[in-house]
Formats: C-alpha cells, structure tokens, sequence
C-alpha cells in the first residue's frame, strides 16, 4: 500500500484536530452543567448543613495557606484553634498528586470538563469562585513542577515516580520535629562546605543547626532519595525554606548565625526566609540575641 500523501495527512490532521477541539468543546459544557447542579444541590439542601460550611471553609483555608510564605501557618492555627488545615493540605495535595498522575492518559473531553467546573464555579458563586481561582493558581504551579521533574527524569513513568516521592515528602513537612532547646540554634548562610560545615561548627559548639533536628536529618535522607529521582535542586531548594521558617519559628534565646564566603545577601534563605521570622521574634522578647559569626574557611576549633 501507497504511503499516503501530505494532502491526505493533512485532511487527516485536520479531522483529528477538528474532532478534538468537538471532545473539548462537550466536556467544557459538561462542567459548566455540573458545577451548576452542585451549586442548585448547595443551595437547596447543603447550605442548611453547618458540617458544609465548616468544610468549605477548611478547605478554602487550607488552600490559601499553602503558598510559601505562609508555610507553618496552617499547623499553628491547628495547634491553637483546634483546625483541621494542616490535614487537609495534606488531602490536597495527595489529590492533586492523583490527578497529574493520570493528566498525561487524559483525553480532550476531561480537560474540557475540568475547564468547565472551573469557570462554572467562578461564575455561581463569589465564595466557589474564590475557591476556584486558587485551585487554579495551585494547579498551574503544580504543572509546572510536574513538567520540571519530568524533563529532569528524562521519561514520563519516571518523572510522575519521582514527583510521586516529591509530594510526599511536601506534604510530610508541617509535621517534622525541628524544635530546639534555648540558646542552642544555629543557622548557616553561604559556607563552603555547607550543611556539613555547619554541623561541625554546632557540634564543636554545643549547638544545634537545622540538619541536625530531627526533622532536618529526616529532610537530608530525603533529600538523597530525591537527587537519585533527579527531583531539581530548585524544586527542592522551596520545600527546605519552609523547614526553615518552621525552625526559625521555634527558636528562642540567643540564635547564632554562620556566614561564610559564598553568602548572598539577596536570594539565600537566610535573608528572604529565616531572618525576618528571628527578627520578629527578637520584638516580641522570645529570641535575645541574634549573633553573626563570619566564616572564612570550614570551622574545625570551636569560637572563641
């Protein structure tokens, strides 16, 4: 047989695109019609349910939480109100990380029908709507992680393991011991050896650096685990500033902070991320003192 001709594949991709945008079409109305039901259900019978209101707004809560900046936040409120946000990030994420699992077998019409929740809840309801637009925000960055790990994996069944691997460990975060005992923390910025050199200067000191917490030594078994996966550092480097605000967080007395030739007073950690949470704590009198101790080569005798 004939292979066929470029008219032909081109009748052909034309068909196929023709027929796609059809599947997509039909599953953006089929959205639309069941964020509409799910809307009248709401209005109907849910509203009147005081359980609904409270799970709605658990979840709104839980998902305007989840940005960096407010890493740590969700397991306070729980610790001080009773909450149940830091369980339901987790529910969260464990959902979405099912759903990018099956994105990649996904056909036009259930991105259709995703696209058309979407916009049905923004236009029904300001509170859905909300809701809505930050599932989206969420959903898009998480795409982007997805495809990140991907590329980096080399193969799709690969990347969809390690970011498999990455989510669960996200999600395991709020929940890792970093406390320290008073006067003991330490905290590192630009040495030249890094977490190692930190934790012989902490050793050698009677002190305490982040990887050396619980939480920071579960973090770097971690950590191995990922590089193996090819998780990249720039996917990982977010989820060690949240261990890190955590750490800062549950800091008191006199804190010691390590810098050494490579600091960068700009992007590092230390200044976007643990420097502001100790200052604050300096205001409200739980943190004494914050000590800079310059470092030029990797700390093998105790400071003077």
């Amino acid at each position: 047989m004939a292979p066929p001709s470029t008219g032909q594949r081109v009748l052909r991709t034309g068909a196929l695109v023709a027929r796609t945008y059809v599947e997509y079409n039909q599953g953006v109305v089929e959205g639309l019609v069941g964020s509409v039901k799910s809307t009248w259900g709401f209005v109907t019978k849910d509203a009147w349910d005081v359980k609904t209101w409270t799970e709605m707004g658990t979840t709104m809560v839980a998902v305007s939480l989840m940005s960096p900046q407010h890493a740590g936040t969700a397991q306070w409120l729980d610790g001080k109100l009773g909450t149940q946000f830091a369980p339901r990030q987790v529910q969260i994420v464990m959902a979405l990380d099912q759903t990018f699992k099956e994105m990649p077998h996904w056909k036009a019409r259930q991105w259709g029908q995703l696209v058309g929740r979407v916009a049905g809840d923004v236009l029904t309801t300001k509170g859905a709507g909300a809701g809505a637009k930050a599932g989206v925000t969420l959903a898009r960055a998480e795409f982007t992680t997805v495809r990140a790990i991907t590329r980096s994996a080399g193969s799709i069944p690969k990347g969809l393991g390690a970011y498999g691997r990455y989510s669960s460990v996200r999600a395991q975060i709020p929940f890792r011991n970093v406390t320290t005992p008073p006067n003991r923390a330490t905290f590192w910025s630009g040495l030249e050896e890094g977490a190692n050199e930190a934790k012989e200067w902490a050793r050698l000191n009677g002190r305490t650096s982040l990887e050396m917490t619980k939480g920071g030594q579960w973090l770097d078994g971690q950590q191995a685990l990922l590089n193996s996966s090819k998780v990249p550092w720039d996917i990982m480097r977010p989820q060690w500033a949240r261990l890190s605000r955590r750490f800062a967080q549950a800091t008191r007395g006199q804190v010691t902070v390590l810098q050494g030739p490579r600091y960068n007073p700009v992007s590092s950690i230390w200044v976007t991320v643990e420097q502001s949470e100790l200052q604050a704590l300096q205001k409200a009198g739980k943190v004494t003192e914050i000590k800079i101790v310059k470092q030029s080569k990797f700390a093998t005798v105790p400071a003077k």
